[in-house]
């Protein structure tokens, strides 16, 4: 299996860092702090000229030595790197990558705006993605897990319908549990965990048990929780973030209704937990903080080609997979109207069962592959037709109404 490269752990052999951009510069810039100086560079799109006083080769050079440490340089293209490297014939015990060094790099620097939130942790995904390829397995970049419908804030357009639930509860713990070990156990490897609500402080309990149960899962890259900035972390909650040791926390940020955040962000601070408060500035339709009213929860009758068109716009169905009461979703939306009853469940391709129920007539791989293609299908699910996307209407972030 291929190993991160630890610099106490330098075996003395040349060592070659395969890619020559910004993280390579980063893992050289460690190397020269740590004493290491017997290394250099091969990238496949500058082949030759120097890179901080070292040689940059063509990855051709692989071939004809018998280097013992090649760096994987550029954990963007770790699975292509690997690739590459096995194409040459060079084992895994040859292989390393350096999340620890890029990830130390990010946090020493203090690059912790909105921007760059989780930038060290984004190491810990490219390290996931890497592993579901050797290991055969499959990847999915996102996961929000619902572990509460009640909230703090009645948002208008709340994404997750947190307005229309009468009798809010906290998600059943043994669901939650045994539907994402039932989907780990397909052979997932997921990238980010998102620990949502409503307001997912409200729900302390299972937090914990989530993240103190997978801190060790190396099926899961990090963790990471949106807070509206109303609920102080208990002492045990905290220890259990910290524990984790792979997760922090964003702040919605909404002016005075985040009447705590100043001292959740000092709460936080006192354990040493990363987190990030969104602002103005970071406020964009591509990072999903500008909010879009997507409609009343009704069917609309639009024709086949404008539902289509919607949902191959639709930032939501392609990057907020969403877990919720032992089901998998494609959006928190859809999860959400279904479990209000205002989305027909009868209806196809609404969700996949991960209940051990389920899984008890049905093998493992088949759940896999029925994951796989449920979330990878390029045709727009009947569910969409619930969502009027295309309106587009723009709406002041948790601007509250009445329940």
């Amino acid at each position: 299996m291929v190993e991160d490269f630890r610099t106490d752990k330098w075996n003395s052999e040349k060592i070659i860092i395969y890619g020559a951009g910004n993280d390579g510069k980063i893992i050289a810039n460690k190397f020269n702090q740590c004493g290491i100086d017997d290394y250099a560079f091969c990238d496949s799109y500058k082949k030759g000229g120097f890179l901080m006083g070292k040689s940059i080769y063509n990855p051709d050079i692989l071939q004809n030595n018998s280097y013992t440490n090649i760096i994987l340089g550029s954990s963007k293209y770790y699975v292509d790197i690997y690739k590459r490297l096995k194409e040459y014939g060079i084992n895994d015990e040859n292989i390393y990558t350096t999340k620890k060094i890029l990830s130390s790099y990010v946090r020493d620097t203090n690059c912790h705006n909105f921007e760059e939130v989780g930038g060290h942790y984004w190491y810990e995904d490219c390290g996931v993605k890497l592993k579901a390829y050797i290991n055969a397995g499959w990847y999915l970049a996102h996961l929000d897990v619902v572990i509460t419908e009640r909230c703090t804030l009645n948002c208008e357009a709340c994404c997750s319908l947190m307005p229309l639930y009468k009798a809010p509860r906290n998600s059943d713990c043994s669901m939650v549990i045994e539907s994402l070990d039932n989907l780990l156990s397909t052979g997932c490897h997921i990238g980010r965990i998102n620990l949502m609500g409503g307001e997912p402080l409200l729900n302390q309990k299972l937090m914990r048990e989530i993240l103190l149960r997978y801190k060790d899962e190396e099926q899961i890259g990090f963790f990471q929780t949106i807070t509206n900035g109303t609920i102080i972390p208990s002492e045990d909650t905290l220890t259990a973030m910290k524990s984790n040791g792979r997760f922090y926390v964003i702040f919605s940020n909404y002016g005075d209704l985040s009447r705590k955040q100043d001292e959740a962000v000092w709460a936080f601070s006192q354990y040493g937990i990363e987190s990030v408060i969104i602002e103005e500035k970071d406020i964009t339709s591509d990072n999903n903080t500008l909010w879009i009213d997507y409609g009343e929860v009704k069917h609309y009758s639009f024709s086949a080609e404008k539902h289509q068109k919607m949902f191959d716009e639709c930032i939501d169905g392609k990057t907020c997979t969403t877990l919720m009461n032992g089901k998998l979703f494609i959006c928190p939306r859809i999860a959400h109207g279904v479990n209000l009853g205002l989305i027909p469940e009868s209806l196809k391709r609404c969700n996949v069962d991960l209940s051990n129920e389920t899984l008890r007539g049905m093998e493992r791989e088949n759940v896999k592959e029925k994951c796989i293609h449920y979330l990878s299908d390029k045709q727009y699910p009947l569910v969409c037709e619930y969502c009027n996307r295309d309106a587009g209407i723009l709406v002041k972030r948790a601007k509250q109404v009445k329940r």
